[in-house]
């Protein structure tokens, strides 16, 4: 991000958001903002971002389609959306999901994230699994990169 590049922390918990203020401030972090946003919508300006990195959140949102809906028109052209999740024997634990049970039809994280991004005009590009836990998803505007493919 270099010395001139800054971060905007966005959540829908402003009590968060003065935590993340105050933590930064004592620790001399001066290139982080706090940007207040909604479930379905975080709220940034046109073509205002980079890059956007979602870490353990893709999971819990309500709105996913939405959210990256709204997120889009804030990336600038060739910017990359990153999603970083636990795998699904994490979310599986968390939410108490057996999907051994006859019936259980619940989608994994990969397919909501390909579902939510196609739905919303990304494309998932890349997934990077040598975390030892976690899932990164890389993915891109379909119309604002020209993506044709890696």
């Amino acid at each position: 991000m270099g010395a001139s590049g800054k971060i905007i922390a966005n959540d829908i918990n402003q009590n968060f958001l003065s935590y993340l203020s105050e933590r930064c401030r004592r620790n001399g972090f001066t290139n982080v903002e706090t940007s207040l946003g909604t479930v379905d919508d975080p709220r940034f300006g046109a073509d205002s971002l980079d890059m956007a990195i979602m870490v353990w959140v893709f999971h819990v949102l309500e709105k996913p389609i939405d959210l990256l809906r709204n997120l889009r028109p804030s990336l600038k052209p060739g910017a990359t959306l990153v999603i970083l999740d636990p795998p699904d024997q994490e979310i599986n634990e968390e939410f108490k999901i057996d999907r051994t049970k006859s019936g259980v039809m619940i989608p994994t994280i990969r397919e909501r994230i390909e579902n939510a991004a196609s739905e919303s005009g990304f494309q998932l590009v890349r997934v990077e699994t040598f975390l030892p836990k976690d899932g990164i998803y890389i993915l891109k505007a379909k119309e604002k990169t020209g993506y044709t493919g890696y």
